[in-house]
């Protein structure tokens, strides 16, 4: 939704980007059924590591503000691949 888009770039995503070792995030939605994930890139794995705790916060902010139906499913992968030839504007507030 609009109301949690706007919540994700004022109050989240501003406190991912000052987790030691977190290199950017994506928020990828899908209008049709409202889903959303965040994939957030750290420089390695021990900084991912290390910032689980602080991680898990933020998604418990976000649980409670949104309400979700689903319980939020967390993956931890390593990038294979990747290709970035542009990136899309932040949402306006």
């Amino acid at each position: 939704t609009t109301e949690g888009l706007a919540y994700l770039a004022d109050r989240i995503l501003p406190e991912v980007d000052q987790i030691p070792g977190a290199r950017g995030w994506l928020v990828l939605t899908d209008e049709a059924t409202g889903e959303a994930m965040t994939i957030v890139l750290y420089d390695t794995e021990a900084d991912l590591v290390a910032s689980r705790e602080e991680a898990q916060t933020l998604r418990d902010l976000v649980f409670q503000r949104l309400n979700p139906t689903d319980k939020p499913l967390v993956a931890e992968c390593h990038v294979a691949l990747a290709r970035v030839e542009r990136m899309m504007p932040e949402p306006a507030s």
